[in-house]
């Protein structure tokens, strides 16, 4: 595997390390994560409405995928339980019996076609998550595969106050620019989407797909970024990183908010299999009710299976310290990646067990950024201001992820005709420096990532 050296001098590392150390806190203080994540939870919830948002796109489908669902939360002693309010989710083979028993509670059913009509939501607007949840329990306890719609919501759920911090110089080398090599390896980035700059520095000229708008949410000051933007595009630089010849096409599951359901991310998986994509990033997930897996990504799956069985997922393992499976990655035809320092030690605020196959350094991993203002909701103490072509350190498992997507990638790359799986097992097998840590599978150093000071 290429190494990827570290280009900051002493002093840039202890000035990034700092902020990775800050970073570390916030996550490592649960309650007080848990106190911020209540309230940036319940001010999503009341301002989402069943309406396209000002600003978005013009007509047809792409309003479709803009507009926000509208979702609840349910507070356990694991976490928070986001999912769309009044939808559950079953097999549309067992449809019919469903319908006997949701129907008479006002439950209104129809198939999800980007799903190929095999799986059936079923409808009873305004119904809290709760109560829907009781319902998909009452169905599974009856034998029909019962799921709510769950909501893989991105950082702020998973961790405490503040974000991205800017990173104090650029990973490297200039960026590939907008050429790429004849039979590119196809990589599917399903997150918020890219920036629409164009970057001056070479880095994600050549990327191409859904665009993140970064600036949606209603009542916002000028300048001011969405909760979840940049999210998409920080990932697809990690990425490039990696693999730098890789052809990247970014899929908006995720809105600005960071708020993906079980369909919508079960249905941009298809979409980018159908365009032809090999390797498919999702640097996101949720825990579920009964840790059940979620209907719409488990039939997606088998349809992959079905239709384009070479084509690999690679999903993060989570970001909450225990060892509950997190959906997608928990599912054992997607790779699940978890989280080790920068001395390949496990990340205690990393998910980890039997489920996780790998990890990587999630901890002040550099990448490309977008440019605005933190939100006062992400950062309430200190937001941090972005310019054109910027770089942000990030933490999480969201962005150890991307790391082994692009070194699979690479390894493709490297060796023309070799399939996703197999390049995946000479990037675990073939480096000297990698080691087994017990509950987070093969540590694998690709990108340096900054060690806390």
């Amino acid at each position: 595997m290429t190494r990827h050296m570290d280009p900051r001098s002493s002093e840039q590392r202890r000035e990034d390390g700092a902020r990775v150390a800050l970073q570390l806190r916030r996550m490592a203080d649960a309650e007080s994560s848990r106190s911020y994540q209540r309230d940036l939870l319940a001010a999503i919830v009341q301002r989402r409405t069943a309406s396209s948002p000002p600003g978005g796109p013009p007509g047809g489908a792409a309003v479709a995928r803009y507009r926000p669902c509208e979702v609840g939360c349910l507070e356990q002693d694991t976490g928070f339980l986001v999912a769309v309010l009044g939808e559950v989710l079953v097999r549309t083979s067992a449809a019919a019996r469903a319908a006997k028993v949701l129907r008479p509670l006002g439950y209104a059913g129809e198939e999800v076609e980007e799903l190929r009509g095999l799986v059936t939501r079923f409808s009873r607007p305004g119904t809290p998550v709760h109560l829907a949840s009781r319902h998909a329990r009452e169905l599974r306890a009856a034998g029909v595969p019962a799921s709510v719609n769950h909501v893989v919501p991105l950082g702020y759920v998973a961790k405490g106050e503040g974000g991205f911090e800017p990173a104090s110089a650029p990973p490297g080398p200039r960026g590939p620019g907008t050429s790429l090599p004849q039979g590119a390896v196809r990589v599917a980035v399903v997150d918020t989407g890219r920036a629409a700059e164009e970057r001056r520095d070479g880095w994600l000229r050549n990327a191409e797909g859904d665009v993140d708008p970064l600036y949606r949410n209603p009542g916002r000051e000028p300048g001011e970024l969405d909760l979840a933007a940049g999210h998409g595009q920080f990932t697809a630089g990690v990425v490039q990183q990696v693999a730098r010849g890789a052809a990247l096409r970014s899929y908006d599951a995720v809105d600005s908010d960071g708020i993906g359901s079980d369909v919508r991310v079960a249905a941009a998986v298809l979409r980018a299999a159908d365009a032809g994509a090999q390797l498919v990033n999702l640097s996101l997930g949720t825990r579920t009710v009964d840790d059940v897996p979620p209907v719409g990504m488990q039939v997606a799956l088998e349809v992959l299976a079905e239709e384009h069985p070479d084509v690999l997922l690679v999903a993060a393992a989570g970001n909450s310290g225990g060892t509950r499976p997190t959906w997608p990655a928990a599912f054992r035809s997607v790779v699940a990646v978890a989280s080790v320092t920068a001395s390949l030690k496990p990340s205690p605020w990393s998910d980890h067990g039997p489920w996780v196959d790998c990890s990587a350094i999630g901890e002040g991993v550099v990448s490309t950024y977008v440019p605005g203002t933190e939100s006062r909701a992400v950062d309430k103490e200190d937001p941090d201001t972005f310019g054109p072509d910027s770089w942000a350190l990030g933490t999480g498992t969201s962005f150890a992820a991307p790391q082994i997507t692009g070194a699979v990638a690479d390894r493709m790359a490297r060796e023309p005709g070799t399939a996703p799986r197999r390049a995946l097992l000479e990037v675990l097998r073939g480096d000297r420096r990698a080691r087994d840590v017990p509950g987070y599978g093969t540590a694998v150093p690709v990108l340096p990532g900054t060690a806390a000071r």
